[in-house]
């Protein structure tokens, strides 16, 4: 859980939020595609919805390739903190 604090720092500068979603899937009607231990630690933002995952990024297609320049611009800049 040390990790997910210091990630919870790290995403509160980033994301300017103190708050959070932490889940954990666990199993395959989970939605756990490749059984592994990880927790996802999503920050939450005033009007982002306050519902489950899908619904905050609603006109993101579920399956649909990530953008992987922003996603590591971000890795850069988190692993900087």
């Amino acid at each position: 859980m040390e990790g997910v604090v210091d990630v919870q720092g790290r995403l509160s500068k980033e994301f300017d939020t103190s708050d959070f979603s932490i889940v954990v899937h666990d199993g395959a009607t989970a939605g756990q595609e490749v059984p592994h231990v990880h927790i996802h630690i999503i920050p939450r933002t005033m009007n982002d919805g306050g519902l489950g995952l899908n619904s905050m990024w609603p006109n993101t297609s579920i399956g649909g390739e990530p953008d992987f320049i922003i996603l590591k611009e971000l890795a850069s800049r988190l692993s900087k903190n």
